[in-house]
């Protein structure tokens, strides 16, 4: 790739024409480590598929929105990114040239992105490859593409890149778009650089492979522990688009808190294996759904006696995983993880407490304090 000379030798003619020699690649995050490397770009090239998630649950703004996977409409029916906690449903494609070509004026090359117009939607950045992830991760980044409006796909099923677009991928030798999945792809994204005669002089796929976020890890539903029948059916063997073979072999098994309806529990364990996978975790994710929300309006403690009826089923499930186990709670799915571990024999490597709702000193005696005890409380013999 670069510049070089061509000889043309015909009828005792000859000439030497300067020709440019235009070599593309394309990627992604393969190993979502929010960096895009060497390995990245071989993994395309090698055919290996990118495996990610439809885009359909619906954020509202940095802090609010519904996370429960199926909502109709969801986020990529509009046609903007939807908000800070959109971002994470994007995934980045990095299109570099070779140095040789770096400073040189692409500008009469056309670069298109081919897809079918209802796969996939762009969203235009500034980033490169070497900070190809900052989007998750640099606030300022993130709310200059909050909101931001999509590339339209052209009659012809086309992205083109602009000529802003054409010059700093000249200027920085890589590009980056956010894309977003709106159904079920399996066929290639395809890069073709044209020349101003419109002949392809170059093109790259990158092989796809987008379902359904449930379609990315285990779902263990043990809310029929507790005698409720809702929660659909588990399904913890290995997931089809996620194939274990790309895990580091540990587990990372979450379980929601109180007051989580089916859907709602559905949508923070989906929200949780998405914020992991973009901290650069491989391990196998398995979520777990409890009975947590009885009777909310009148009878919190019903919940509590169902998160001890569940420990027994959970403590056998963390005892039959291989490798490695991290266990991670939130809210009073504490009393089923640390009832299992005190009462049933679950021995997780790692216990990550998030919001915790158990007494502090249920796990540290000597860490009593009484003025978090409820005034009226306070002359009760320590026995009852």
């Amino acid at each position: 790739p670069g510049w070089t000379w061509l000889t043309i030798s015909s009828g005792g003619f000859t000439r030497r024409i300067k020709v440019t020699v235009v070599d593309t690649s394309m990627t992604t995050d393969f190993n979502h480590d929010r960096v895009v490397d060497e390995d990245d770009f071989a993994r395309a090239e090698s055919g290996e598929p990118f495996r990610f998630w439809i885009n359909d649950d619906d954020d509202v703004d940095a802090v609010t929105g519904n996370d429960t996977p199926g909502q109709q409409p969801g986020d990529s029916s509009d046609c903007r990114d939807d908000g800070l906690r959109d971002l994470v449903d994007f995934f980045p494609v990095v299109i570099r040239i070779p140095d040789e070509l770096k400073e040189s004026n692409l500008n009469k090359l056309s670069f298109a992105l081919k897809h079918r117009a209802d796969g996939l939607n762009f969203v235009r950045t500034t980033l490169a490859a070497e900070n190809a992830g900052d989007y998750l991760v640099n606030v300022d980044m993130a709310e200059s593409l909050q909101h931001k409006g999509l590339i339209t796909w052209d009659e012809w099923g086309c992205i083109w890149l602009s000529d802003e677009d054409v010059s700093r991928l000249a200027d920085q030798g890589s590009l980056v778009l956010l894309v977003e999945a709106a159904g079920w792809i399996q066929d290639p994204l395809w890069l073709e650089v044209r020349a101003p005669d419109g002949c392809v002089v170059s093109s790259n796929s990158l092989a796809l492979s987008i379902m359904g976020v449930e379609d990315m890890y285990r779902y263990l539903n043990l809310r029929p522990a507790a005698g409720d029948s809702r929660g659909g059916e588990s399904h913890t063997g290995e997931p089809r688009n996620n194939p274990d073979v790309h895990s580091n072999g540990k587990n990372v098994v979450f379980i929601h808190g109180f007051n989580e309806d089916p859907a709602a529990g559905e949508g923070n364990i989906a929200e949780t294996f998405k914020r992991l996978y973009w901290s650069g975790s491989k391990a196998k994710y398995t979520g777990v759904a409890w009975f947590g929300d009885e009777n909310l309006t009148t009878y919190y403690h019903a919940n509590v006696i169902n998160a001890f009826e569940t420990a027994p089923a959970y403590a056998e499930y963390l005892g039959n995983l291989q490798g490695d186990v991290s266990v991670v709670a939130f809210s009073l799915g504490n009393i089923v993880v640390s009832s299992a571990i005190q009462d049933y024999g679950a021995n997780p490597m790692r216990y990550f407490m998030l919001h915790a709702a158990v007494a502090r000193e249920a796990y540290d005696v000597g860490s009593f304090d009484e003025a978090m005890v409820q005034i009226d409380w306070r002359p009760y013999n320590d026995g009852l």
